[in-house]
């Protein structure tokens, strides 16, 4: 079965990623994360505007990359099914890779949030 994440619109949602090939990160190491409609396809689709999007991190112990998607950038995602996209960078090394593809349900806000 497909990783499926879920979430309320105005939630926050954070994770982490790590690399036991690489232990301790320089600070040349970031990256993005996007919700999007729809993945993009170079054939068939226009590059989807994602309805939020953000940079990824690097932890204050240089161990991981840290996604931290915050209760503003999803409390006017309409409810549906979404697409979750976290890519990992390092422009010294030329590196740029999608760690994630993951299906993301935005489900309605069961309390008003003040």
């Amino acid at each position: 079965m497909a990783d499926v994440t879920s979430i309320s619109q105005g939630d926050s949602y954070a994770e982490d990623f790590s690399n036991v090939d690489i232990p301790v990160l320089d600070s040349d190491w970031g990256g993005d994360w996007a919700i999007v409609a729809e993945l993009y396809d170079a054939l068939t689709l226009p590059n989807p505007t994602p309805l939020a999007s953000g940079t990824l991190t690097l932890s204050t112990d240089n161990t991981k990359l840290e996604l931290r998607i915050l209760p503003t950038d999803t409390e006017a995602i309409p409810v549906g099914t979404y697409k979750l996209v976290v890519q990992a960078k390092n422009a010294t090394l030329f590196f740029c890779k999608e760690i994630v593809q993951r299906t993301l349900k935005i489900t309605v806000q069961g309390i008003p949030v003040n």
